[in-house]
C-alpha cells in the first residue's frame, strides 16, 4: 500500500512539473509558422488611446493620443522577426511627433508579442512600445493591446490603447 501511495506522489509531482514547464505549450501553439519574409511593410495604427501625465501639482491628466508606424522587415525567423521603423508618428492631444528611426523585435507563438523602440529626428523624442494580440481579429488585420512610453520637451507620456496591425500590400 505504500509503495502504491509513493508511486501516486511521483506521477503526481511529475503531471505538476509538465504544467508548470514553460516549455508544455501545445505543439500548434509553439510552431507557429511565421509568414513575413525580408523587405515586407507592415503597419500599426491605433483604434483608440490615451495619454496620461501628471500636471504640476500632481493631478493625473488625461487626453486623446494617436500613433501610426510602418515597419519593414529586416530579418525573419522561426517564430522571431525583427523590423526597422520607415516613418511614424505619435499624437497627443492633436499635436504630431514625427519619428524617423527606430526598430521592432516581435515573437510568434501563441499570437504576436512586439516591442518597439524610435526616437525623433532631433533625438529630443523617444518612444518606447509594448504590446500583445488580444486574440481578436478582423479583415483589417490583428488587434493589440498596447502600453508605451513617450518623452518629448512637453513631457513623459504613458500611453494605453488598442492597436490594429497588418501587413501592407506588396
Amino acid at each position: 500500500m505504500k509503495a502504491v501511495s509513493l508511486l501516486s506522489l511521483a506521477a503526481l509531482l511529475a503531471v505538476f512539473a509538465m504544467l508548470a514547464s514553460p516549455f508544455a505549450v501545445p505543439a500548434a501553439v509553439a510552431f507557429a509558422p511565421n509568414t513575413s519574409e525580408v523587405g515586407d511593410l507592415h503597419k500599426v495604427e491605433t483604434v483608440e488611446a490615451t495619454a496620461k501625465i501628471r500636471g504640476e501639482d500632481g493631478e493625473v491628466i488625461t487626453m486623446p493620443a494617436a500613433a501610426e508606424l510602418t515597419f519593414e522587415v529586416t530579418d525573419s525567423f522561426c517564430r522571431y522577426t525583427t523590423l526597422k521603423l520607415v516613418e511614424g508618428y505619435v499624437e497627443i492631444d492633436g499635436k504630431k511627433y514625427v519619428l524617423s528611426e527606430g526598430w521592432a523585435v516581435s515573437l510568434s507563438r501563441g499570437g504576436v508579442k512586439a516591442i518597439s523602440e524610435a526616437w525623433g529626428p532631433d533625438g529630443s523624442s523617444h518612444f518606447l512600445i509594448r504590446a500583445s494580440d488580444t486574440g481578436e481579429t478582423g479583415e483589417e488585420g490583428a488587434y493589440m493591446k498596447s502600453r508605451a512610453g513617450f518623452k518629448c520637451e512637453d513631457g513623459k507620456y504613458l500611453i494605453t490603447g488598442k492597436l490594429l496591425r497588418y501587413k501592407l500590400a506588396e
